[in-house]
């Protein structure tokens, strides 16, 4: 044991430092939400110096009446929008798989990825322009974001339709590494279009649905906040808007450690089955050694027609959406005066320089921590994967979280944004399942050679794993672009505000003469501010394969 412990001594040296740094920035907050989960707390006396009550939070929060039937809605929105999702993308993978044309193939699995490149909030405002009794361009009169009933079904369909091309690019990388492995005799099965296409795409889609167990308590917590109203909080209030609401808005903060304990306690159980369920069942379809959504290959002109008409039926809501973001403005007189309010260019710059230094030391910490998980005998590796899935459920923009920033005299500034960047954990899983599926045997080689563990990082992994490295990199840009929560959290000033949050503001921002802004000002600085995602999935779509999209399944 000792002799191999020295033996790859520095894998050890190298996730000490991305761990101590996570252990500051996400280990303190969490340990204080965990001993303030049974203190009554005290703003002015601190976590460790507030007096110990026990249970008595837990017992204050599951009695309260509103409790139960939330969790019943955050579950039933969870599974519903599983569901649906699922079946969605099973639909639209085979559709797509059944078309001969390679570029048109990929153009069309682009299309549907649009939306995931679109922030929450700028859909939110498309959603509730499209569905307004009085500026709908559409000419719609119901209100379904007013219905109880109504309102579910709504949110469900527009988390779909953000991210359902996820899904169905890992269907169609499943579906080509199956063919292609059922081409050169890997794979010894009948060849059908049911052996070709509907048992992998099937086995990508129950994938997907599985990892949605590491996430049951969560939704994109954006775009259901941001749609959310007080008319339809009976059917529509999850446990996220119900503690953001209730902690942040309405200073209830002795509620605030039990609900992030409770969500941590089930989802690091959902995930750890979640984990196990698809590393034995699926880890070979998601992670291919070989092949891709390149390798498709069309059976049939009839389903290569039907394909296409297919295909681009259920891609209408994302045509719709460029529609209204890039074309329907310019159909209107716009302000110059009020685009320039809307968007100052240097908070854009400034705020697209610091997520991309975010995402540099989000690349290096990635690259350490996924290294030692490439070692199937190191010792101790069992228990740093049970760590790192611990921390994979890990909340943020907790108040646990805002409290150790306010206490470092970092309110009100962009560091804990900067800071909050640097970590994601499911791209270190991602990284390690495609170096392991594609380049295992290069180590082997190396190893064989007697080639020592920093050759084999420097000379072997890093030149294998540098393209998936770059495209999550990008996603995760990708991420922290889109997202504003943290910004809302800690700063207070509107003059430091992010692009995004600056707009998410405006979208109900009413004067005396109505609302502020004109459809047309808001929707074309939501296209501003959605291109530099855009332009990444433009550059980077060859990169963005099905194994690397993967790592997004945290953000669902």
């Amino acid at each position: 044991m000792l002799q191999r412990i020295w033996k790859y001594r520095m894998h050890y040296l190298l996730v000490i430092p991305p761990l101590l740094l996570w252990l500051i920035f996400k280990g303190i907050p969490f340990f204080m939400m965990l001993y303030g989960s049974f203190v009554n707390f005290v703003i002015f006396k601190g976590v460790f110096g507030s007096d110990w009550v026990g249970l008595d939070n837990f017992r204050n929060l599951f009695d309260l009446p509103e409790f139960t039937p939330i969790l019943r809605n955050t579950l039933t929105m969870k599974l519903l929008y599983t569901a649906v999702s699922g079946i969605f993308a099973l639909g639209a993978a085979l559709a797509l798989s059944g078309i001969g044309f390679r570029r048109l193939r990929g153009g069309l699995a682009a299309l549907f990825l649009i939306p995931y490149f679109i922030p929450s909030a700028v859909i939110v405002y498309v959603t509730m322009l499209t569905l307004s009794q009085s500026q709908s361009p559409f000419g719609i009169k119901s209100m379904p974001l007013a219905h109880s009933e109504q309102f579910p079904w709504v949110l469900v369909a527009v988390e779909v339709i953000k991210t359902c091309g996820i899904p169905i690019l890992i269907a169609l990388t499943v579906i080509g590494a199956r063919q292609a492995a059922m081409d050169n005799g890997s794979i010894r099965v009948r060849s059908t279009y049911l052996h070709r296409n509907v048992i992998p795409a099937m086995k990508a889609v129950t994938a997907f649905m599985l990892m949605q167990l590491g996430s049951l308590l969560t939704m994109d917590a954006e775009l259901q906040r941001l749609l959310l109203n007080p008319l339809v909080y009976e059917t529509g209030d999850t446990l996220e808007s119900f503690g953001f609401r209730t902690v942040f808005m309405n200073a209830e903060y002795n509620l605030a450690g039990p609900l992030a304990l409770f969500q941590f306690i089930v989802q690091f159980t959902c995930s750890l089955l979640a984990y196990f369920l698809i590393r034995g069942l699926f880890a070979r379809d998601l992670f291919p050694s070989t092949g891709g959504a390149a390798a498709l290959r069309s059976t049939g002109k009839g389903k290569n027609s039907a394909g296409i008409l297919i295909s681009v039926a259920l891609s209408s809501a994302v045509l719709i959406l460029l529609y209204l973001l890039f074309i329907y403005p310019f159909t209107y007189e716009l302000s110059g005066s009020a685009l320039h309010t809307l968007l100052s260019p240097y908070r854009y710059v400034i705020y697209m320089i610091m997520d991309l230094g975010a995402v540099t030391i989000f690349m290096m910490i990635t690259a350490a921590l996924a290294f030692p998980l490439t070692v199937k005998d190191l010792p101790g590796r069992g228990l740093y994967k049970l760590l790192l899935l611990a921390l994979l459920t890990l909340g943020s923009s907790t108040f646990h979280e805002y409290l150790f920033y306010r206490d470092l005299h970092m309110s009100n500034t962009i560091f804990p944004l900067f800071f909050s960047g640097f970590y994601s954990i499911l791209p270190i899983f991602v990284l390690k399942s495609i170096f392991n599926s594609k380049y295992s045997t290069r180590r082997e080689e190396a190893v064989a050679a007697g080639r020592g563990e920093t050759f084999i990082f420097f000379n072997v992994y890093m030149p294998s794993i540098w393209k998936p490295l770059l495209a999550l990199g990008a996603l995760h840009f990708v991420m922290l672009w889109s997202s504003f929560t943290k910004a809302l959290v800690h700063l207070t000033n509107p003059q430091t505000f992010p692009p995004l949050m600056t707009f998410a503001n405006a979208m109900n921002e009413i004067g005396e003469a109505g609302p502020v802004y004109s459809k047309a000002d808001l929707l074309l600085a939501g296209a501003i501010i959605s291109l530099p995602s855009l332009v990444i999935l433009l550059l980077m779509r060859r990169w963005l394969t099905g194994e690397v999209m993967v790592s997004t399944m945290k953000n669902l």
